[in-house]
């Protein structure tokens, strides 16, 4: 993934490289549209290259999804195994609350490629795709960083 990364160019002032990450937390919808709609002013072999680059960047994204998301997932059951009583039920929740950061990316990824195809301005939309990105990234990281917290404390204790 980082290989298709390194294809990533659009034109605003200069050409520039980007990357997913500043296409996800563009501050603005106008930042966001500039990225994608520099693409277009590059020269047409580039621009074909870098729009090819992107595509198979996050087409690749819905196959590593299933892994990251069921990765933490079975860290939660894992250490949901070596808790007693509320935090068993605690750790399964938040294992299977995994789905939700999944179907954001699923949806932020789509908007994406869709967006590539129209560059529109629409606030509603690209709000809601920035609830998406910040749930998904959110969810996630709190959650692995709670599972690794917890393993880690059993294993400073010895219980590991």
């Amino acid at each position: 993934m980082a290989r298709t990364e390194k294809k990533f160019f659009t034109v605003g002032r200069v050409k520039q490289s980007f990357s997913i990450l500043d296409l996800q937390f563009s501050p603005s919808e106008q930042d966001f549209n500039k990225l994608l709609s520099g693409i277009q002013k590059l020269p047409a072999s580039e621009a074909k290259s870098s729009r090819k680059a992107l595509k198979k960047h996050l087409y690749i994204d819905f196959l590593f999804m299933p892994a990251l998301y069921l990765f933490i997932l079975f860290l939660c059951f894992i250490t949901a195994g070596f808790m007693r009583s509320s935090g068993v039920g605690l750790f399964k929740f938040l294992g299977y609350l995994q789905i939700l950061p999944w179907a954001c990316d699923i949806a932020e990824n789509w908007f994406i490629l869709k967006r590539m195809q129209v560059i529109s301005e629409d606030h509603q939309t690209f709000n809601f795709y920035r609830i998406l990105v910040f749930v998904k990234w959110g969810v996630a990281a709190v959650v692995l960083v709670a599972a690794l917290s917890v393993l880690v404390y059993f294993w400073m204790g010895g219980r590991l």
